[in-house]
């Protein structure tokens, strides 16, 4: 049984007062684009709002972001609920990390956020992933750089598309792997875009920093992240539980045998922060 970790963050952004009376505020009339490394499998607490834009792959990862941004509970009573549980969730991929994973490699980027915002409606996107620098063993040296794909996410948040359209990315987890530093100048791309709202990842319990969310500033100076959100616990399970479709761990599952799972990551940082927009 999943335990209320989700909950947690729920109560750490004040989400819980905001969907009570007099506001009533959770989601209802939106529509959150989750853009990934695959698309956001079924669940019973998506129900009819979840809608695929393109083919592909189901992930165990965009699922459990999607949980964090919309999941309403329904194996749970409404204990377990994302931030956002009325919203509506539109899922795309990222396609290939040919020749690199988002530095200079946009892919489809634009297709898929223009399809997503004219043919479903999107109101903004979340994206919980990034270059990994360290871990896929690039250049230290990029971690901060102004390329190919920020400059991209610029001129969609501008406007490019036809109307300004708002995009939230992940900080990067570039201190956790340690290669190209542990502190400051670790920001990951294409978290280095001026326009998107970038999310660092905090404990719930307690609002310290997580020991793996990047640090800026950039290359150029600017200051990341823009703002933090809850991607880790202290204590309790140790992570963000949240929906999976397919079995990660034998140990933890949600109410009807779907698989639910716990991480800490900067995954969950924007969903969350994309939930309560």
């Amino acid at each position: 049984m999943l335990t209320e970790v989700n909950d947690g963050t729920r109560e750490s952004i004040g989400v819980n007062i905001v969907q009570q009376a007099p506001y009533n505020l959770n989601g209802q009339g939106t529509n959150v684009m989750v853009y990934d490394a695959g698309l956001v499998g079924s669940h019973a607490d998506f129900g009819s709002r979840l809608t695929a834009g393109e083919g592909g792959g189901v992930s165990n990862h965009s699922t459990h972001v999607a949980g964090t941004v919309g999941g309403d509970g329904t194996n749970s009573g409404g204990n377990f609920k994302g931030m956002a549980p009325a919203c509506r969730i539109t899922s795309y991929l990222y396609e290939s990390c040919s020749p690199n994973c988002l530095y200079d490699s946009p892919q489809d980027i634009e297709e898929n956020y223009g399809e997503g915002l004219y043919t479903y409606g999107a109101d903004m996107v979340t994206n919980s992933l990034g270059a990994n620098i360290a871990s896929n063993g690039y250049p230290c040296n990029w971690e901060g750089d102004y390329e190919t794909t920020a400059q991209l996410l610029d001129a969609i948040c501008h406007g490019s598309l036809g109307v300004p359209f708002l995009s939230l990315w992940a900080a990067g987890n570039e201190r956790h792997n340690g290669r190209c530093g542990t502190s400051y100048n670790t920001t990951g791309v294409p978290a280095t875009a001026k326009n998107p709202i970038v999310v660092g990842a905090t404990m719930s319990n307690d609002h310290s920093m997580s020991w793996f969310s990047s640090w800026g500033p950039v290359d150029d100076g600017r200051i990341r992240p823009d703002v933090c959100a809850p991607g880790c616990q202290t204590g309790g399970d140790g992570g963000i539980t949240s929906t999976l479709r397919a079995a990660v761990r034998s140990d933890v599952r949600d109410l009807d045998g779907h698989a639910g799972h716990r991480r800490c990551h900067r995954a969950h940082a924007p969903a969350a922060a994309s939930g309560t927009r």
